[in-house]
């Protein structure tokens, strides 16, 4: 019988962690579906591993090519999609075996467009549920599904700004299930990572959104996010990550105009620079060695004295912030960029110290 649901996985040295994700996929309880495996020119016993389990299974689609990245291998797996609905899930992480039937039945149900589950972040000796307080179990639409899905993925606004950490938690791919139409209308693919550096979910998602009426929020953790991997793209430093970033506003910034987003959008962006300044200085700290302490305190320095950094703090609204965060982004938007070092440095430690890193 064909695939309704065409599940794309980009593999690039995995050995590690690929046979847990694809036994999580291959005992779904929705047994329509495909599993389109990317092997994105891995070097390791990635792809002995992917032989074996086709063989059991012929669900399990293989493809290679070229290492080019997690962008253009999940473009590859939407080209090669037979299914009605599409999901993504990265190598190192797995599924509930409930997973796609539930998100299915709800996209039945409501006859929505796309459909998104709750998330655990993993680790090696403990978990942690990811919770959308903001969101409720049921289906958005018109104003409603503009407003506070479509627009959130910019940025947060008001009260939003309280918790940075939840920047790009519905941003994800992997916590999704999409009809195909949605993005074989224009059609829509991932930016490439050497473009815009990180957030190619996000761009992604925008785009998509855009373009859908509906939004069924499951109100379960059903994908387990695994961040223990130490060869993880979000863990190693990049020197050129604010250059990119850059670049990636330029693509939101695009995408407000293009898809016509909600007013508020400008203003999310806005935000979204300023809270950004914890990921950059959180990567100027990753190069270790790399830098000096003084030159790490330059680069945080340059990145403050940029005009898009610096036009963004203007407009930052820093009531809604708790006190040591208000505290760090009036260091950032006085441009006290050694005050912001240390103050990095302390969160850094902190957050090692609670998850263990």
């Amino acid at each position: 019988m064909k695939a309704i649901i065409s599940i794309i996985v980009p593999i690039y040295n995995m050995e590690m962690y690929i046979e847990r994700c694809l036994h999580s996929l291959l005992t779904q309880t929705f047994k329509r579906i495909e599993i389109i495996a990317v092997n994105d020119g891995s070097t390791d016993q990635t792809g002995d591993i992917l032989s074996k389990f086709q063989e059991k299974d012929k669900r399990l689609k293989v493809f290679y090519q070229e290492n080019k990245g997690v962008s253009q291998a999940r473009n590859f797996g939407l080209k090669h999609a037979e299914g009605e609905y599409i999901g993504f899930v990265d190598p190192d992480d797995w599924v509930h075996q409930e997973m796609y039937e539930a998100l299915y039945e709800a996209l039945q149900r409501e006859q929505a467009d796309i459909a998104m589950c709750r998330y655990t972040r993993a680790y090696q000796h403990f978990s942690k549920e990811r919770y959308f307080h903001h969101l409720k179990e049921k289906t958005y639409r018109d104003q409603a599904y503009k407003e506070q899905i479509v627009r959130r993925l910019v940025g947060p606004i008001k009260e939003e700004v309280s918790d940075p950490s939840m920047l790009d938690a519905m941003g994800t791919v992997w916590s999704k299930l999409y009809r195909k139409n949605l993005l074989t209308k224009q059609p829509i693919f991932f930016t490439d990572l050497h473009h815009i550096g990180s957030n190619e979910d996000t761009l992604f998602n925008m785009k998509v959104m855009s373009l859908a009426d509906s939004f069924v929020y499951v109100d379960r953790p059903l994908y387990h996010y695994w961040k223990e991997n130490e060869h993880s793209q979000t863990s190693e430093y990049k020197s050129d990550l604010f250059q990119l970033w850059q670049q990636l506003y330029d693509e939101m910034n695009h995408c407000i105009k293009e898809y016509s987003f909600s007013r508020h959008a400008q203003s999310a962006l806005n935000n979204r620079i300023c809270l950004n300044m914890i990921g950059l200085g959180l990567n100027i700290l990753a190069s270790k060695s790399q830098l000096t302490i003084r030159e790490k305190i330059n680069e945080i320095d340059n990145i403050l004295s940029a005009p898009i950094v610096r036009e963004a703090f203007k407009a930052l609204d820093l009531s809604y912030f708790p006190f040591v965060w208000r505290v760090f982004f009036v260091c950032a938007r006085s441009r006290s960029a050694s005050s912001v070092y240390y103050m990095l440095m302390m969160i850094d430690k902190l957050r090692k110290k609670r998850w263990g890193g």
